[in-house]
């Protein structure tokens, strides 16, 4: 496992790794000299111009540097959702850099997990609809999701946001349950 964070400090750009344990000696990610250049009109920007960096398995990182400076793109690199205009990204061994929109979604899928600063998750659906959505992308059957999910709940008590959810079987709705509300009528 590996912790990465991106995180706006008031004025230095910098890259801190802290060390918790190193299993092997091949690198989990390895960025090796990635560019990544847009064009905005006439206007060419240089979101990250040169960064190599290896993150080791049991490795807590934090991408760290002032607003604008290139860490949500590199994020978007490690994560698999774009690619660099410029280096060799190796996640585990394999070539990331020139993947296709095909394969970086199985990386994503498969390999990557996010967790997002502002939830990003489907306003309109409830937990359990959110936490499906990528277990049903990933081939498991949409029964099956709910039923691993529920029994998970159940065997954690359901202690969601500060309330208990009754265990009950996934047809039973408890409006006043966070996993049965829509999020947009959950959040601020």
């Amino acid at each position: 496992m590996v912790c990465l964070a991106a995180v706006a400090p008031a004025d230095r750009e910098v890259v801190s790794k802290m060390k918790q344990t190193q299993t092997g000696t091949q690198p989990l990610i390895s960025l090796q000299n990635i560019y990544k250049i847009y064009q905005m009109g006439d206007m060419v920007v240089r979101a990250n111009d040169g960064i190599s960096l290896d993150i080791y398995p049991g490795e807590f990182v934090s991408i760290v540097g002032k607003s604008g400076s290139g860490k949500s793109t590199i994020m978007n690199i490690i994560g698999a959702l774009d690619v660099p205009t410029e280096g060799k990204y190796i996640l585990n061994g394999e070539d990331v850099s020139e993947m296709k929109d095909d394969s970086l979604a199985e990386i994503r899928n498969k390999t990557i997990g996010f967790v997002f600063q502002q939830y990003n998750l489907l306003p309109k659906q409830n937990l359990l609809e959110n936490v499906e959505l990528p277990l049903v992308y990933a081939g498991v059957g949409k029964r099956s999701a709910q039923s691993d999910l529920w029994n998970r709940l159940n065997e954690w008590d359901c202690a969601i946001s500060g309330a208990t959810c009754p265990n009950s079987s996934p047809a039973a709705s408890n409006s006043a349950c966070p996993l049965h509300a829509p999020w947009s009528e959950i959040l601020p």
